[in-house]
């Protein structure tokens, strides 16, 4: 690698790299759901096993988060203000770290029965990865970005009324203690997992405006 490979990189590679971490983050999304809608129907050991899939998921997503943060502290010019692309990814991990925390909640608590809620939580999860992944496809030619951008606060906003049902309810139902406690912190994970990647959408709105 010559210098001015080093000090004026190609600015495709972030782009890339970013790609690929919003490439696990809808794999990461996709599994999450898939437990969530065999809860019910598999074993301790099979519950243990997505648990176990989702954080070796979860690892690759770290692993590309320290990476591209490394890149954007060599690099001496970068596509977009370093800022924005140090804010995108770190959402981007935080969202598959929530996810990934959720699962292991729902084995450790041996969690079997799950309410259609939390099916429709993991739903909206898979649809607002795949926004992000749209969003950080064309982040580079700014095609469809408007629509992308609409959609996944229609998403978001789903996902906050969808808590706020989903936490009234389960304080007017006759569950124990202990498992209002439970679902309340699953259904708080589970909006954040959502907020974290409208707010990838918010930085990428504010691109669009600081790019005219």
């Amino acid at each position: 690698m010559g210098i001015f490979d080093i000090l004026l990189p190609r600015e495709d590679k972030f782009f890339d790299y970013m790609i690929k971490q919003a490439n696990i983050l809808y794999d990461t999304s996709r599994l999450f759901s898939e437990f969530i809608h065999n809860l019910s129907k598999i074993s301790e050991e099979e519950s243990r096993q997505f648990a176990v899939r989702i954080k070796e998921l979860e690892i690759k997503g770290d692993e590309i988060e320290h990476f591209i943060i490394n890149q954007l502290d060599k690099t001496f010019i970068t596509p977009l203000d370093r800022e924005d692309i140090h804010s995108i990814v770190i959402n981007i991990d935080k969202a598959i770290d929530i996810i990934n925390s959720t699962s292991q909640k729902l084995y450790i608590y041996r969690i079997k029965k799950t309410p259609d809620n939390i099916l429709e939580f993991s739903n909206i999860i898979v649809d607002a990865s795949i926004e992000v992944k749209k969003l950080i496809f064309n982040l580079k030619s700014k095609k469809e970005l408007k629509s992308v951008l609409r959609k996944i606060h229609e998403i978001e906003n789903k996902a906050d009324n969808l808590f706020y049902n989903s936490t009234a309810s389960l304080f007017r139902s006759k569950t124990n203690t202990i498992n209002i406690i439970k679902f309340k912190e699953i259904y708080g994970q589970l909006e954040e997992v959502v907020d974290s990647m409208d707010y990838i959408g918010k930085i990428v709105r504010g691109i669009l405006v600081k790019q005219g």
